[in-house]
């Protein structure tokens, strides 16, 4: 698949990943952490 990604250039492509490993993910993905990301912080007084 990646030998076929790369020759053809397809635009948009990130990345190519084994079918099925798409949400293999640790809190850290790519840099960036996940759960600070996708989560906010609320102050109660």
């Amino acid at each position: 698949m990646r030998e076929f990604v790369t020759s053809q250039r397809l635009c948009g492509m990130d990345r190519v990943i084994p079918v099925g490993g798409a949400l293999d993910m640790n809190i850290v993905w790519d840099g960036y952490d996940i759960v600070a990301s996708l989560s906010r912080g609320i102050d109660v007084h």
